[in-house]
């Protein structure tokens, strides 16, 4: 136990750090808590330096809060914790806190903190230390916790004028004895006794009197805790209590719609302002408030105030926030007068209406009218308000009498209370109403008549109405006002009258065509009043006919006459023709304007028309269209649709042409129709223009669809072309009247394909097979330039073996190369070569009936060319061979023909007697044609074995010896043949073309020719 004593005071020396770490509780009602130590590791009492740990409450919060400090390092233990128990004395177990554990935290391993306690509560705190599994008890504080003052909300604290009630629920967990209230004055300064209210645990809620209190004054109240010497923090705030009420509340009306609101106060009611609020009677919810100072006792209310209005007015004394008893009065607002009002006659009722406009921004719901007649006699009526839309109205039907003066006094009412009258002074008129009485107004010939109804019932319900609204005695009377002034012809006005109890039409008559006049009907008394209500009418009298003919057209000119029916001098000099010509698109092409003071009317030329196309003439005459006085609408006669079509010319140009290539020989051409197709299309035709210069262009006709719309695309497909020639299209359309233009060419060159295969082969011609030489014919279609010219021929030589094969050499090479004639000399059978080339002239003509010959093997000067050249070299004697013809369209687009019969060149025959097939040495000597002299030779001698090594077999076999220039081949006859055939042939470059020379070399006497 020493030792460790020294180790833990070396410790302190040597470290003074100290780190903060939070605690977290075991609680099982708190998540930083921890349970109770469940372990089963025994707590043993060890002596140790106690000091080192402290147990305090925490100053921020004594009521629920124990910090328990312990050292940043220990050498006993590498963890504490604090066992906290409820041992307060005397309290109901169901308050008393549960045992909690707790420990430090991550953060800070230097303090524990112990919180959630109960206030008032004494608590034994141990500090335990642990190391492993050993925990050891190191320290036992008995702590009792402050108590907590009670709070007040702000809705339990009740005040009144001279008390104030204070109500709160307390907290069960918490313990004190007793609660003091401490409470003063604050303006004037007063204090009052201390309040010491017992604290009584059976009782949840706390409620606190204070009494004696002035109205309107504000109390500072403070009110704490206590458990035994303890005190908690206090709880501190200011109350007021109410101020007094006003009284003798009263209002009166002010102008505009205003309010002006007095009362009278006490001295001593402690106010410091007033709240005034004011809603309809109707409608409380929409209340207006607003605030005077306390040395205010009047106020004047314009916000919200509508005139007709029923409003309750209601005035409190404010202290603070704390608000009197509310005074309160009903008031209603005078409505304002009507705005206007008008007395019209009502042809429906029979009656005189008389309409007044109602504020909007005023309540009333009647309207009150006095009237008072000349002889003062008195009316007096009333109407309800109407509302529509955004306007206010009232209607009232009277009786009155047309022509005399009556006095007007017109209010609204609200709630029983009137506004003031608007008065006013009216001569009453009479009525008139044109479609009301059943008026017609209509042109006669060179005049206007006015027509009362012509219905029996309708006339006599006139009649009934004239009398109550516009008056026995008064009279419908006409004016006609002439408006025209630039007329030669001077017009005076013309004024009538008439009644319905004579039923006499009003007829005015010798007006002028297209002139203006003013049509003006209304009534009047016998007192001279008018009616407010008139006809007052711009009328134009018709105007006058012209009529339209075509007198010429031509494809692209026409030529209209035009002629005025009628007297020239009933016209007015403000008529003209407005002549508009329109094409089939409804473009104009004319609009023109000829005035009808002439006597005679010109020619209208109509120039650089469209041909085949129709127009339409649309004429019109117009008086008053141009100087005439805004008042007066022109008057307009349209005249009868005239239709002209024009010539047919040639037509325009296709559009949109369009050339696709389908194959060599083949395109497709497509176009529109021409936008100008100036008169019917026939057909089109398709022009094909080669631009090599020397094929001479054709043509293609193509029928036109009647059915194909304008915007139809019209094919075609044009064959017998060439591929890759170059050709340049255009198409015309084509009327009766010719074709059309074309400058729209378009230039395309065909795509270029290897020929087409041939259905013909190269064919021998007959007796010109020879040794070394052959002619092949075939026929000139072969050259067909279908897919493109044929710019060359090559006619290609295979040997054939006896078995009818042919080497198989040449397909070693790409199929575009065969071999030269000099290049298959190194073979036993021959590969295929190119024997004869030709080069087809472009210009050369092409008949394709006849035959084209070419002889094989006639070349015999192939040896002095290069072995890469094409040379018509002989062939072999005897040997046989199949021919082909290669025909070119580019030198890499080629076809080739199926291959020939088989032919056989003939030998060179030489005497040989069969006698000598048993000798078994052969000499001879020879003769070189190239040199044209007799080659002298020591003697050749051949075994039998090498001559004739099986004379049985089928096939004929040759020894070659190099001489010179030349070989000598000795083929093996066939077996029973009495002869052998000795066979020359020249052999470029001079060399060994068998292996049995060798054999020939080892029975050799005498030197062998090099």
């Amino acid at each position: 136990m020493l030792k460790r004593n020294q180790l833990f005071c070396l410790f302190l020396a040597v470290s003074g750090l100290i780190l903060s770490l939070s605690s977290t509780s075991a609680d099982s009602s708190a998540d930083s808590s921890a349970p109770t130590d469940s372990t089963n590791h025994e707590v043993s009492s060890v002596p140790t330096d106690s000091s080192l740990f402290s147990v305090i409450k925490s100053s921020r919060n004594p009521s629920n809060q124990i910090l328990v400090t312990l050292p940043s390092r220990h050498p006993l233990y590498d963890q504490f914790t604090a066992k906290v128990v409820d041992v307060t004395d005397n309290i109901d177990a169901s308050i008393r806190d549960v045992n909690k554990t707790f420990v430090t935290s991550q953060e800070d391993a230097s303090t524990i903190k112990i919180h959630n306690l109960h206030a008032g509560h004494k608590y034994s705190v141990s500090v335990i230390g642990k190391k492993g599994g050993r925990s050891e008890w190191i320290k036992e504080e008995i702590i009792e916790m402050d108590p907590r003052a009670p709070e007040f909300s702000l809705a339990g604290i009740i005040p009144q004028q001279t008390n104030i009630t204070m109500k709160t629920i307390k907290n069960e967990d918490n313990v004190q004895d007793l609660f003091l209230v401490e409470y003063r004055a604050i303006d004037p300064e007063k204090k009052y006794p201390v309040l010491e209210i017992m604290d009584l645990p059976e009782q949840k809620e706390l409620e606190i009197y204070l009494g004696n209190l002035f109205p309107g004054r504000s109390y500072a109240v403070k009110v704490t805790s206590v458990r035994g010497e303890l005190k908690s923090k206090p709880w501190i705030s200011t109350v007021t209590t109410k101020p007094e009420s006003v009284f003798s509340l009263m209002a009166s009306d002010l102008t505009p719609p205003c309010i002006a609101l007095k009362w009278t106060v006490s001295p001593d009611s402690g106010a410091d302002a007033y709240l005034i609020q004011y809603y309809n009677s109707e409608q409380e919810a929409n209340n207006s408030k607003t605030t005077v100072s306390s040395l205010s006792t009047s106020a004047q209310l314009c916000e919200g105030i509508v005139a007709g209005t029923s409003l309750i007015f209601s005035v409190q004394a404010k202290k603070n926030d704390i608000l009197s008893e509310p005074t309160v009065i009903e008031h209603t607002i005078k409505p304002l007068s009507p705005t206007d009002f008008r007395v019209r006659p009502d042809i429906t009722k029979g009656k005189y209406r008389l309409t007044a406009d109602i504020p909007t921004n005023t309540l009333a719901n009647r309207c009150t009218l006095i009237v008072v007649s000349e002889n003062l006699e008195k009316i007096e009526n009333n109407a309800s308000i109407d509302t529509k839309g955004d306007k206010r109205s009232c209607t009232i039907l009277l009786n009155l009498v047309p022509g005399q003066r009556y006095e007007f006094a017109l209010a609204t009412n609200s709630h029983n209370v009137s506004s003031t009258k608007l008065q006013r002074s009216i001569a009453i008129m009479p009525a008139f109403d044109v479609k009301g009485f059943g008026l017609t107004v209509q042109e006669i010939q060179s005049g206007i008549e006015i027509i009362w109804p012509q219905s029996d019932a309708f006339l006599a319900r006139l009649k009934d109405l004239w009398n109550k609204l516009v008056g026995t005695d008064s009279v419908l009377r006409l004016r006609v006002i002439p408006m025209t002034t630039n007329s030669s012809r001077q017009e005076k006005t013309i004024v009538l009258e008439g009644t319905p109890h004579k039923n006499q039409p009003l007829v005015v008559s010798s007006l002028r065509k297209g002139a203006c006049y003013k049509i003006q009907l209304f009534t009047v008394t016998k007192t001279g009043i008018i009616s407010e209500t008139r006809y007052n009418e711009s009328f134009r009298i018709s105007s006058p006919s012209v009529n339209v003919s075509l007198e010429t057209v031509t494809r692209t000119e026409a030529t209209l006459r035009l002629h005025l029916i009628g007297k020239s001098d009933e016209v007015v000099s403000d008529c003209y023709v407005s002549l508009v010509v329109l094409d089939m698109h409804s473009t104009a092409v004319l609009d023109k304007k000829i005035p009808l003071v002439l006597t005679s009317l010109p020619l209208v030329s109509l120039i650089g028309l469209r041909p085949f196309h129709k127009y339409t003439v649309n004429t019109q005459v117009i008086c008053g269209g141009l100087s005439s006085s805004a008042q007066c609408p022109p008057s307009t006669r349209t005249m009868r649709q005239l239709s002209f079509s024009t010539r047919q010319d040639r037509p325009g140009a296709v559009q949109n042409l369009k050339i696709r290539s389908l194959n060599p020989y083949s395109v497709q051409v497509s176009w529109l129709s021409p936008a100008l197709p100036n008169g019917i299309l026939t057909h089109y035709v398709v022009e094909i223009k080669p631009e090599d210069g020397e094929t001479a262009p054709f043509t293609v006709d193509v029928p036109v669809n009647s059915a194909e719309k304008n915007d139809h695309i019209i094919e075609t497909i044009v064959d017998q072309l060439i591929g890759g020639e170059r050709y340049t299209f255009s198409v015309r359309a084509v009327t009766e009247a010719g074709a059309g233009e074309a400058d729209n060419a378009v230039s395309l060159t065909q795509p270029l394909l290897a020929p087409p295969r041939p259905t013909t082969i190269p064919q021998i011609v007959a007796d010109s097979v020879g040794s070394q030489s052959v002619s092949v014919r075939y026929s000139a279609g072969l050259l067909n330039p279908k897919h493109g010219r044929i710019m060359r021929t090559a006619l290609i030589a295979s040997e054939v073996t006896p078995e009818g094969k042919m080497s198989e050499s040449w397909m070693l090479h790409s199929s575009n190369v065969t071999y030269t004639w000099a290049q298959v000399q190194r073979f036993d059978v021959w590969p295929a070569y190119t024997a004869i080339v030709n080069n087809i002239a472009k210009s050369k003509p092409m008949e394709f009936s006849k035959f084209i010959t070419g002889s094989v093997g006639v070349d015999r000067s192939c040896a002095q060319l290069l072995a890469d050249s094409v040379c018509n070299g002989p062939l072999k004697p005897a040997a046989s061979y199949r021919f082909k013809l290669r025909l070119y369209t580019a030198p890499n687009l080629w076809t080739d023909t199926e291959y020939s019969d088989t032919i056989t060149t003939y030998p060179i025959l030489m005497p040989f007697s069969a006698d000598h097939l048993s000798i078994s040495i052969y000499s001879l000597s020879f003769y070189y044609p190239p040199c044209n002299q007799q080659i002298i030779a020591p003697t050749f001698r051949f075994p039998a074995s090498v001559l004739f090594a099986s004379p049985s077999q089928a096939r004929v076999h040759a020894v070659i010896c190099s001489c010179c220039c030349c070989s000598i081949a000795f083929p093996l006859p066939r077996s029973p043949l009495p002869r052998c055939v000795v066979v020359i042939q020249p052999v470029s470059p001079p060399r060994v073309l068998d292996s049995r020379l060798s054999q020939v070399q080892d029975n050799w006497e005498g030197d062998f020719p090099q």
